[in-house]
């Protein structure tokens, strides 16, 4: 019975199918176009309303109604980070990793243990310019969150124990990256663009942070981890009115602190180089080709950016076609605008078959003067601007990439309709301005090479390259 009774429904489906499909009027395979609609432009961001106030002691809070999904997500972000580390390179870092390691009610195990509960964990990061503790929680936990952060940045003992175990961890996390041919690329472009300054400063020695003790650590924190110096984001779904109660008692015993600081002088812009770093039997060779360039807060970064994301932003990008898809140099290039406060790097990296590496530059120059030369068609511009569209609609589409977007603004000093309009900013950039962009900040000739290989390949690659001055100047 039962294969008869399926045999009949099947039967019965098939049949009204057949119908539907030669009705009078209704479409069919045949009549559909054979080029699918353009798609529709992205439409403009719409900032919910948020709500920021101000504590007495100076801590500013954002509240942002976000989704309906009953979460709140809680970050709470200080205006420090590997910018103010001075001569304790990554203080910083081990302060932050240290914050959730015990404070003077509570061990590690059992702040641990109250996260947990709230159905989240405590996360810290640490960046050049900002630092930052969050917690991801349901949301009828939003105010013992809030609780559980005030406590960690005001009674945080930060153990010796735990200092010495972090300080062994970091360091092996740093030993491996710097055994890395990218890790060993970045190095020598960073401490080339900003040399004698915490921008430079991509790994600090060994001996540096074992010299950090707890007292460092206290010190560090007792000036930086400051009411004037912090900014709360509350994203999600959860009660104002409650939160804020709650958020104005607990962070009340925060200290106002010292919010002056001594910002070091940007260096000048350094002579372009050629640096070489051996790694004899390389079978690849790792490269980064960049310089220094304009901040965030230009007027023509969103032009660079269309323009980066053209020549190596994005996997369909002119370089990654050409060195990876048409003739298999590399497996991974790609171009990035790099920014920190006040200033940027734009840099094409990949780690391409060291026999190819010659060529692999030669047509990586010949992309940016492609473009620099010749204003890029309609249709890939248009395909650009898309992909960036739909990148940042991505970013805006979560509690964390929303809040991650508003801190960028406010530590560049941006408004936040730059956040609303960007998609429209985007869309403004035409065909000249990309090729204007290109030439006025990617130029070759002072733009600097690192190389990581095997130098007995690279003599013989690099006399290939005679279109890139660093590289010229360095054989002469």
């Amino acid at each position: 019975m039962r294969g008869s009774f399926n045999t009949r429904v099947k039967g019965g489906l098939f049949a009204a199918l057949l119908f539907t499909l030669s009705a009078p009027g209704v479409a069919t395979a045949a009549s559909f176009p054979s080029t699918p609609p353009k798609p529709a432009q992205a439409k403009n961001f719409t900032l919910p309303d948020t709500q920021t106030f101000q504590l007495d002691n100076g801590l500013s809070v954002t509240f942002i109604p976000y989704g309906s999904t009953p979460k709140t997500t809680l970050v709470l972000q200080f205006a420090t980070g590997n910018a103010d580390d001075g001569e304790t390179p990554h203080i910083s870092d081990l302060t932050f990793e240290l914050l959730s390691q015990g404070t003077k009610a509570a061990s590690a195990g059992e702040l641990a243990r109250r996260a947990s509960s709230m159905g989240g964990q405590i996360e810290t990061s640490v960046s050049m310019n900002s630092s930052y503790l969050s917690m991801d929680v349901l949301s009828e936990f939003a105010q013992p969150a809030a609780q559980l952060m005030a406590e960690l940045v005001t009674t945080s003992t930060f153990p010796k124990a735990s200092l010495e175990r972090a300080v062994a961890n970091h360091w092996r996390e740093i030993q491996v990256s710097q055994s890395r041919p990218q890790g060993q690329s970045m190095q020598a472009f960073y401490t080339h663009m900003y040399p004698d300054h915490p921008y430079g400063v991509v790994y600090p020695t060994q001996s540096a942070l074992q010299k950090i003790t707890q007292e460092d650590i206290i010190k560090f924190a007792r000036s930086q981890l400051v009411a004037g110096n912090a900014h709360l984001y509350v994203a999600g779904r959860f009660d104002a009115n409650a939160l804020k109660s709650k958020i104005e008692d607990d962070f009340s015993v925060m200290i106002a602190g010292d919010t002056d600081k001594n910002t070091l002088p940007m260096p000048a812009v350094p002579v372009p180089a050629l640096l070489k770093v051996e790694r004899p039997g390389a079978v690849q060779t790792t490269v980064r080709l960049g310089q220094r360039t304009i901040p965030m807060s230009d007027e023509d970064y969103i032009p660079l950016q269309v323009t980066n994301t053209l020549l190596g932003g994005m996997f369909s990008s002119r370089i990654t076609q050409n060195i990876r898809e048409d003739k298999g140099y590399t497996y991974s290039p790609r171009s990035s605008l790099y920014s920190y406060k006040g200033v940027s790097v734009w840099f094409e990296a990949a780690d391409i078959d060291a026999p190819s590496t010659g060529e692999a530059l030669n047509e990586i120059i010949s992309e940016i003067r492609g473009v620099q030369q010749t204003p890029p068609p309609a249709w890939e511009l248009d395909g650009v601007k898309n992909y960036m569209s739909g990148l940042f609609v991505l970013r805006n589409s979560s509690r964390t990439g929303l809040i991650s977007q508003l801190i960028s603004l406010d530590v560049n000093g941006l408004p936040r309709s730059r956040l609303t309009n960007y998609i429209s900013m985007v869309n403004d950039v035409d065909a000249a301005s990309v090729s204007k962009v290109a030439s006025d900040y990617l130029d070759l000739s002072t733009m600097s090479l690192v190389v990581v290989g095997d130098p007995a390949l690279l003599e013989e690659e690099l006399k290939q390259v005679n279109a890139l001055p660093v590289v010229t100047k360095e054989d002469e």
